[in-house]
């Protein structure tokens, strides 16, 4: 008897032990929350699935009114109830996937057939995206390749960066997806990605204290089947969408076009402008007198320096000017200026500043000062709108000729003078513009900034009026005149 109640009550616990962990499995909840960001409005859509059986259901009403990003294809009409139903499969499946699937991007550029024979064949395409239009012949043909050029072509050189551009955060772009999921069970799994790559990977991953990101291109799809009718990131889940095509900007996702090329278009614009400037005439001459480093080489259309190619060169000699930034005007592949003219417009500059004693006290005041020369071609100005400001200062002013060269005194300015020794310098800032003329010893310094007197070095000067209306005509031992734009000369001030 006693045996037979003992035994009635195991099967009573044990069953009443199935029935509450059924119960409590029935209670499951999966949660997902699908947001974008964009310019135009904010949607967040934060849903919770409950386990019903073998299935995981949500049913209410749908959290996106509209589509967030009026340029992609997002459905028209996004029902105002929705029952939206995920099979245990399917979530068991991205279990097994988060757990055991691919933790490195190879398997990526595989499941979008971008393999080395197909991207090599289309190096026609390649060359399209990265070589500029300014290096190109009048007929736009294509122009010498280099063998350091050739090398960023290579598969060796496109294959991780293709792995490191689609999957990651390097595609910009103002909308802001944002998809994070919470898998219950054991282990608690948490997923979440907010990059715009195709498929939205990797995915960051969390169980416990564990975290990894995980790459495996099984991923978005199922992941997928999690969305609601309407959701923002459905396009950008679906790895499917994107395409060969996407590479050379025939398929859907523009943004990822600009994204792959643009990294190497930028190394083949400094390999191809190094390329045409140490083949213009007097290089080697130039290079015994300054330096340059790579990253401070570029082409394009610049807003200072129009169609050309930039570079910043820094003296390898202790001379009053220490830097130049060179703009050689550049057209179908041909330069506008070479070295030899650049270097007989510098011997040119270092002459009339020769005798600017206050210019040499100024750069030994403080640390970091220097005295730099813009020039488009071998001008010796950018032939700006601040040129013909300046000019007209110069008239009102009444010195001698016209202004034909101008540069910058740049410094690292203190947040304040009286702040104690030792605070760090501020980055390096434009203090003023200065404009000389063949026929005038004294100079016109412009963009006057607050709370630096260039010419007086020694000499605590504060003037809160300056401004882009404000100049001066300073003389070559300090000496100076402070003007307004427009007023007459007789109203100027004095120091």
């Amino acid at each position: 008897m006693r045996r037979a109640c003992f035994s009635l009550i195991r099967v009573w616990v044990s069953l009443s032990s199935v029935l509450f962990c059924a119960s409590l499995k029935a209670g499951e909840i999966l949660s997902l929350e699908d947001t974008t960001r964009s310019d135009w409005e904010f949607q967040q859509g934060f849903v919770r699935f409950e386990r019903e059986g073998d299935r995981y259901v949500y049913s209410g009403s749908s959290p996106f009114h509209r589509p967030t990003d009026p340029f992609a294809p997002f459905p028209q009409q996004i029902p105002e109830e929705v029952v939206h139903e995920v099979p245990l499969q399917v979530v068991e499946a991205i279990r097994e996937c988060v757990l055991h699937g691919a933790r490195s991007p190879e398997k990526v550029l595989d499941r979008l057939k971008l393999t080395e024979d197909r991207i090599l064949a289309k190096r026609d395409q390649i060359l399209e995206q990265v070589v500029d239009p300014l290096v190109r012949g009048a007929d736009g043909k294509m122009p010498r390749i280099s063998k350091e050029g050739e090398a960023l072509l290579e598969w060796a050189h496109l294959q991780p960066h293709l792995q490191r551009v689609l999957t990651g955060n390097e595609i910009q772009s103002t909308l802001q997806p944002s998809l994070r999921v919470e898998l219950p069970g054991e282990p608690n799994i948490q997923l979440h990605s907010q990059v715009f790559s195709p498929g939205m990977l990797p995915f960051s991953v969390q169980v416990g204290e564990e975290q990894w990101l995980c790459y495996d291109p099984d991923l978005p799809e199922l992941l997928g089947e999690l969305l609601l009718p309407g959701s923002p990131n459905a396009q950008r889940l679906d790895l499917k969408g994107f395409s060969e095509q996407d590479l050379w900007g025939s398929g859907q996702h523009t943004l990822h076009v600009l994204a792959i090329w643009s990294p190497i278009r930028l190394e083949m614009s400094r390999v191809l402008a190094r390329d045409l400037i140490q083949e213009l005439p007097g290089y080697s001459q130039a290079m015994r007198r300054f330096q340059y480093q790579d990253e401070q080489l570029s082409l394009g259309n610049f807003f200072t320096g129009g169609e050309s190619i930039s570079i910043r060169l820094i003296s390898k000699k202790n001379t009053i000017l220490s830097k130049v930034h060179w703009y050689i005007p550049l057209k179908h592949g041909r330069c506008g200026s070479d070295w030899l003219q650049l270097l007989e417009l510098l011997d040119q500059v270092e002459q009339q500043l020769g005798g600017q004693t206050w210019l040499r006290l100024w750069l030994q005041g403080r640390e970091g000062r220097s005295f730099v020369l813009k020039t488009r071609g071998h001008s010796g100005s950018l032939q700006d709108s601040g040129l013909q400001e300046a000019k007209q200062a110069w008239q009102q002013a009444g010195l001698a000729g016209m202004p034909e060269v101008e540069m910058s005194l740049m410094g690292r300015a203190l947040k304040s003078d009286h702040l104690p020794d030792g605070l760090e310098w501020q980055d390096e800032r434009e203090l003023a513009h200065i404009y000389l003329g063949p026929k005038e010893a004294r100079m016109l310094v412009t963009e006057l900034s607050a709370g630096e007197n260039p010419w007086r070095p020694h000499r605590s000067f504060t003037l809160g009026v300056f401004s882009d209306r404000h100049f001066a005509v300073v003389e070559p031992d300090g000496g100076f005149e402070l003007h307004r734009l427009g007023e007459d000369s007789d109203d100027a001030d004095s120091p």
